[in-house]
């Protein structure tokens, strides 16, 4: 009986001592407009307390259809180019592989959770998300309209504090 005690206490007095990070953005969701589209980014947590990817919704303001081409769709770190994005349906191992182009259907709304390919890793026996990195983090759009390609760079700033 005495043993177990012991352990509790001492789990207990390891994990209060252990400090806690809590990741936040400002703001909490950027917003960029233009004539064409809308579009918002907000960082999400897929592991309590941690950022790992974003919320990217964009708006058409159009009466025709957009392409987003996730080829040329990059993750910013600290205003410098990191990589791709991933999302639902595609597989881990090929995350860095050519991606079809999402359409924007004309005067709608689109929206996805995207994840940095740069911050996915093979642990152990299954993938894991690394948390976003302090500083500003984000994308680098490339949207298609009536052929030409389109470009915003849509950032949000994430601090990490200690939390205990």
């Amino acid at each position: 009986m005495r043993k177990w005690l012991f352990l509790t206490i001492l789990i207990v007095l390891a994990t209060s001592c252990t400090p806690m990070y809590v990741w936040r953005s400002t703001p909490q969701v950027e917003i960029k407009a233009n004539d064409i589209f809308d579009v918002e980014l907000e960082p999400i947590s897929i592991i309590k307390n941690q950022y790992n990817g974003f919320r990217l919704k964009i708006n058409n303001r159009t009466r025709h259809d957009l392409e987003l081409n996730w080829d040329k769709t990059l993750y910013l770190d600290k205003d410098m180019t990191n990589g791709g994005v991933m999302f639902e349906g595609i597989l881990y191992k090929e995350r860095n592989a050519q991606k079809s182009p999402d359409i924007i259907f004309a005067s709608s709304t689109f929206e996805k959770k995207i994840f940095p390919n740069n911050l996915v890793e093979f642990a152990g026996n299954h993938w894991i998300h690394r948390p976003l990195p302090g500083g500003y983090q984000g994308v680098y759009l490339t949207i298609v309209s009536n052929g030409k390609e389109i470009h915003e760079k849509v950032t949000v700033h994430i601090s990490i504090h200690k939390h205990q």
